[in-house]
């Protein structure tokens, strides 16, 4: 018999359980996946294995570092449209 789990797609959740699991994973220093679109013309950014450096509630954005070549980019929590595989709705 298949096994119908793997055909299965991700949850999607709100955008403020995202912006809860964003801020666990600062404390945790997990590294995210994510999945924004660029304010400027619209195109699709992949944030792979990247950490959540910081937040700021007002401004509704998250900075991003790279482990790896120590990069550091702000994101609008409004653009991110897919987190660790799951969809995001408002």
């Amino acid at each position: 018999m298949a096994n119908n789990t793997d055909n299965k797609t991700a949850k999607a959740i709100h955008i403020n359980e995202l912006r809860r699991a964003l801020d666990i994973s600062r404390i945790d220093r997990t590294p995210v996946d994510l999945d924004c679109w660029k304010a400027g013309d619209g195109s699709i950014i992949h944030y792979r294995g990247w950490l959540v450096k910081s937040s700021s509630w007002q401004q509704g954005t998250h900075n991003l570092y790279n482990p790896v070549n120590h990069q550091i980019r702000k994101v609008r929590d409004i653009f991110i449209f897919r987190y660790n595989d799951h969809p995001i709705y408002l």
